[in-house]
């Protein structure tokens, strides 16, 4: 079980860096796209939700981009 949650914890963590670090930095909400990249990483599983939750746009397309 153990195993189940640490993996699941760096899938999100490399989401959502990813994810972030994608994300044009006007778009970021809350607080500034290189605070929410430290967030991430130091913090992984409350900086992740975080992200999800409060960082990252409103609308955002979770599929490719846009040419």
């Amino acid at each position: 079980m153990a195993k189940f949650l640490v993996i699941i914890e760096l899938v999100l963590l490399v989401y959502c860096l990813v994810d972030c670090l994608q994300t044009e930095p006007a778009a970021v909400r809350t607080l500034p796209k290189p605070l929410w990249v430290l967030l991430i990483i130091v913090l992984p599983l409350f900086g992740g939700v975080g992200w999800l939750l409060a960082g990252k746009p409103e609308g955002a397309p979770t599929g490719a981009r846009r040419a």
